[in-house]
């Protein structure tokens, strides 16, 4: 019987979150607006307090829920339309599309269940492993996310095709300027928006999942 409510209560949390997610990333309510760049997601911050609460496996199934979102949201909007103009045609695109949206937010999930789950064993204040884990979700986030966007960049057919001697666009010097340079491309492209990302993932989802970890005795 214990065994069942404890399943319960773990499909009816598990459950809440998975609606949360579905709220913020379908509405305005996900975003908090920056003066240094774009809105700032709330996604990673609630995966983080979900993997707090549920585990690795929680965190694994809401990064899944975020990375969908992700794939809705973007290959509606501009994401097939992205990967035609980088030359991936047909399946090649929505394929590419489909794993640079749900792979790194279902590896982000995994981690930041497994930092918090490690962390809290050593942690005696049962605070700090909050932290750490609501900072990681968005970092994490950020270091999966770019390397895959990088890849896919950097291999995009319609590249390729401007260095051709047949358009001549870029120059061979040109093309190795640019994939000798892309982890400085990518910090440039990361910048403050990710710093502020780091800050408000680290304060919020500390803050929630501390005050969730006291209110629900765990």
């Amino acid at each position: 019987m214990k065994n069942t409510k404890s399943r319960t209560r773990y499909l009816t949390e598990l459950a809440l979150m998975v609606a949360l997610l579905f709220i913020l990333g379908l509405t305005p309510l996900g975003y908090l607006p920056n003066p240094v760049g774009q809105a700032i997601t709330l996604l990673p911050t609630a995966v983080a307090v979900g993997a707090m609460m549920l585990g690795p496996l929680g965190g694994t199934i809401l990064g899944t829920v975020m990375g969908l979102l992700t794939f809705y949201k973007g290959g509606v909007q501009t994401g097939f339309a992205v990967m035609t103009l980088l030359g991936y045609e047909g399946f090649t695109g929505i394929a590419l599309n489909f794993i640079n949206a749900v792979l790194p937010r279902l590896l982000m999930g995994l981690c930041v269940g497994w930092i918090y789950k490690l962390l809290s064993k050593v942690d005696k204040t049962k605070t700090l492993c909050c932290y750490a884990a609501g900072l990681s979700a968005p970092l994490l986030n950020t270091l999966f996310y770019m390397p895959v966007l990088i890849i896919i960049y950097l291999n995009a057919p319609a590249l390729y095709n401007l260095a051709s001697p047949e358009v001549g666009i870029l120059t061979p010097e040109l093309l190795d300027l640019l994939l000798n340079n892309v982890v400085k491309f990518a910090v440039i492209l990361v910048g403050v928006q990710a710093l502020v990302e780091w800050a408000v993932g680290c304060i919020i989802g500390g803050s929630v999942g501390k005050a969730l970890r006291v209110a629900l005795k765990r």
